[in-house]
């Protein structure tokens, strides 16, 4: 795949995800990340992100990853995912399991800006605990795929665990509004 197609499909991705965090409810996440065989170096990493309910079971998210070890900031990727609510509606169901399709773009690179490999994800986060109406959701051991469009090699990545707030959840209400 060409460099422009890549660029082109990453501002398309991250442009619908922060269009959607003005639609329906909005959230900020955080999270660990590891990649396995290939993909970025090997390292601890951390994820951070915004996502946007799109409706009853799929959610948007723009989302940034960066190693936290051994090199701090040593490599970086922006990516944008579309998760799909399994067991049933996400602000609804408390028990839920998600299944994500996205892209990773690397930005960083050994310490050097710029764009380096990119890579299409299929995640599955087996247990989801807690929903946007209770301003709060869990992802626990998340396992994917991200298969490198340059180079064709498949690699894995996994997240131990992903934080989700609601912050215009029903949880956040003054106990008086939350019966309106």
């Amino acid at each position: 795949m060409r460099r422009p197609s890549t660029i082109t499909i990453a501002a398309v991705l991250l442009t619908a995800a922060l269009a959607g965090a003005a639609a329906q409810e909005w959230g900020v996440s955080v999270g660990s990340w590891s990649f396995a065989g290939g993909g970025p170096g090997p390292g601890a990493y951390a994820c951070a992100g915004l996502s946007a309910g799109l409706g009853q079971r799929l959610e948007l998210e723009a989302f940034g990853v960066a190693r936290a070890t051994p090199a701090p900031f040593g490599d970086a990727l922006a990516g944008a995912i579309l998760g799909f609510s399994v067991f049933g509606p996400r602000r609804t169901t408390y028990f839920n399991m998600a299944l994500d399709l996205g892209f990773l773009q690397t930005v960083v690179e050994d310490g050097a800006p710029g764009l380096g490999a990119s890579y299409a994800m299929l995640r599955l986060s087996p247990l989801v605990v807690g929903t946007p109406y209770y301003g709060h959701r869990d992802r626990i051991f998340s396992l994917g795929l991200l298969y490198d469009i340059r180079s064709g090699a498949l690699s894995a990545t996994w997240n131990f665990l992903i934080v989700h707030w609601y912050p215009g959840s029903h949880a956040w209400l003054p106990a008086g509004d939350r019966e309106r």
